[in-house]
């Protein structure tokens, strides 16, 4: 391993450490919690959106009507 790849590996480390620290952050604040069901809820709800869009084109439910 070279120091490039080590300096690198550094690097995503503390971002990763800086992202689970802002994560608990919000976990503890009232909006934050908030914030992070809001906003697992919008893309729960988007994905499922788009399973029943991905579903209905590739039986071709689209064209009987």
């Amino acid at each position: 391993m070279g120091k490039d790849q080590i300096k690198i590996i550094v690097i995503n480390y503390n971002r990763m450490k800086l992202l689970k620290n802002f994560k608990l952050e919000l976990q503890k604040n009232k909006y934050g919690r908030y914030l992070l069901l809001g906003s697992f809820a919008f893309f729960f709800i988007k994905g499922l959106i788009w399973l029943g869009i991905f579903i209905a084109v590739g039986l071709g439910i689209t064209n009987s009507f």
